[in-house]
């Protein structure tokens, strides 16, 4: 990706035209520029922006030349403010007059506006001679700003069809992915498929995560989800559709979690990731408005990962807004017998309390009568609390390790690995300590596989591997150790 060295003056610009486009908020050039405008440039030989065209209409009368000096040379003050306040409403009036006058402006912020004025103006009265002027501006930033404002010129007039075929005329690159954003919204209500075909032309992602959510809009107020999910469908398999996805859930959220939800379940079309953010966002969605909804409709799901990934984000993002309504709610459930059915959310919730406080969470875990619910949770909150504080998981976990329970060996080769990440010597130290068992052999496994994995050091790992009760583990361990010797 190549990074242009003159970030200064183009922000400048992005700031100037920013103020020119009163109905469009946001960035005007996008950062991830990947291709440079290149060939299919007008041919503009040996024109300079006084031989391109006629005037639209009649000059009025220019000022003497003392005028510009002041806007070149002068402090700000009355006398500058008021020459440039003339120029600005002479390219209004007269943008091809006012061409005239830009060469003396060195302030970019200036020539930002003025250019933007005289491409309103002249855009509007004589686009292709405009387009041609436009491009043949020397300065990168004052091109690409002013190849926006023509297409956003045209765009709000209405004059699709007249814009279109300039778009197409601009190579490839960042300044036809601008004018692409600033105009598709009018493309796509004036010629739908013309702006699906259009998209190929668009080179960066930035720019097509703006498009997307552009259509997003569209599809949402103008076609059914039907349809937007036919459309969606035929699209090819890559950023676009990935970013189109995204934007269709958030805006379906906006008119309910529901309709976000429905919209997920009948698109079947989202990659991995894709799938993990649109339920996070529908998630959210649900926290804000109803958790308790969220996790009943939630129930429903009938993939078994997306039942635990939603109820598990609606669970830990419920902690987040309000830590008290979702921790009353997760006792009022245990406390009710319905730890199983919300075992996703709960975990949630207990997760993410310990974020908060390391120690609050099991005090309240304490609290549960039934012993067999109470043992899980707390497995489960020492496993989660390990991430971050592994020596306190190993401390945190259930009274009575049952070295036949497959629950207790898993947590404490879980804790063991992530205190090996964090502090090697402390839990090399603790494992060493323990009675000789099946949970040691579990801790022990996870302190051979951390040397072999960090230091290769077979002979300090067979000496821990000798030190394992179970003799089939002791045995597959040493042979896997002897392979690594060879």
């Amino acid at each position: 990706m190549k990074i242009r060295s003159t970030m200064l003056g183009r922000s400048i610009w992005v700031i100037s035209i920013g103020v020119i486009l009163l109905s469009l908020a946001g960035n005007i050039l996008w950062k991830d520029r990947e291709v440079r405008d290149k060939a299919g440039a007008p041919n503009l030989v040996g024109m300079t922006p006084r031989r391109v065209g006629q005037p639209a209409s009649r000059p009025s009368r220019l000022p003497g030349r003392s005028a510009l000096t002041v806007l070149d040379s002068s402090p700000p003050g009355d006398a500058r403010g008021s020459s440039f306040s003339w120029l600005i409403d002479k390219a209004k009036l007269d943008p091809h007059g006012a061409l005239e006058y830009l060469d003396s402006l060195s302030d970019k912020q200036q020539r930002a506006e003025t250019i933007a004025h005289i491409t309103i103006g002249w855009a509007e009265t004589d686009p292709t001679t405009c387009y041609e002027w436009v491009w043949s501006l020397g300065d990168f930033n004052e091109k690409s700003a002013g190849l926006v404002q023509f297409a956003n010129t045209l765009s709000n007039l209405g004059r699709i069809d007249e814009l279109i075929p300039f778009i197409e005329r601009t190579p490839k690159g960042e300044s036809r992915d601008d004018m692409m954003v600033f105009s598709m919204a009018g493309i796509l209500k004036v010629d739908f498929e013309q702006g699906i075909r259009m998209i190929d032309g668009v080179s960066g992602k930035g720019a097509l995560t703006a498009i997307g959510r552009t259509m997003a809009t569209y599809l949402v107020a103008e076609r059914s989800m039907g349809e937007a999910t036919t459309i969606v469908g035929d699209l090819e398999h890559g950023a676009f559709r990935e970013s189109l996805n995204a934007s269709l859930v958030k805006e379906y959220i906006s008119s309910s979690p529901e309709e976000g939800l429905r919209w997920f379940l009948a698109n079947p079309l989202y990659s991995s990731d894709g799938k993990r953010q649109a339920l996070s966002s529908v998630a959210a969605a649900f926290v804000s408005t109803s958790p308790q909804d969220g996790l009943s409709i939630g129930k429903s799901l009938a993939d078994d990962f997306q039942k635990r990934f939603f109820s598990e984000k609606i669970g830990s993002g419920w902690v987040v807004a309000d830590a008290g309504g979702a921790q009353a709610w997760m006792m009022q459930e245990l406390i009710e017998g319905r730890y199983v059915e919300n075992k996703f959310a709960i975990n949630g919730i207990v997760s993410e309390s310990l974020r908060i406080d390391n120690t609050g969470i099991f005090e309240i875990i304490d609290q549960v009568k039934n012993e067999s619910v109470k043992r899980d949770l707390t497995r489960s909150a020492a496993i989660a609390l390990a991430e971050f504080n592994p020596a306190l998981a190993m401390e945190k976990l259930p009274d009575g390790l049952e070295p036949n329970s497959n629950a207790d060996t898993r947590a404490v080769s879980e804790v063991m690995s992530q205190w090996l990440a964090r502090d090697p010597l402390a839990a090399t130290s603790w494992a060493a300590e323990m009675d000789r068992g099946r949970l040691r052999d579990a801790a022990v496994e996870r302190v051979v596989e951390d040397i072999i994995r960090i230091d290769a050091d077979v002979d300090a790992a067979r000496k821990w591997v000798e030190t394992i009760s179970d003799s089939q583990v002791r045995l597959g361990l040493l042979k896997k150790l002897e392979s690594l010797a060879d």
